[in-house]
């Protein structure tokens, strides 16, 4: 998946391809998350972190940023501090190393 975005990016199309793929992928992990708390809260963060590893790992970075930020704003909703501690550290340090525009 994350070479066909990457690919399309790069020739600067869009692939309804790779499109496809990546919303199945996304909807396939979001239907993945409990209904029940506190897991979901936290699975939805995660997904949130990975979506924006995956875009990150095809070069789209506005996007990457984007999921990052929102898994930080659910992050500030979580009950679980030490869950939010650990997690908010490592979204800082992927954030920080995405290149700048």
């Amino acid at each position: 998946m994350i070479s066909s975005l990457r690919y399309a990016r790069e020739r600067g199309i869009v692939s309804p391809a790779a499109t496809r793929l990546f919303n199945e992928w996304t909807d396939v992990a979001e239907s993945e998350i409990p209904s029940r708390q506190p897991e979901r809260n936290k699975r939805a963060i995660l997904l949130n972190i990975e979506r924006a590893r995956v875009y990150r790992d095809a070069g789209y970075f506005d996007y990457a940023k984007d999921n990052y930020e929102g898994a930080l704003v659910q992050l500030g909703n979580e009950v679980d501090r030490e869950f939010s501690e650990e997690t908010a550290e490592i979204v800082y340090l992927e954030l920080g190393a995405l290149p700048q525009n």
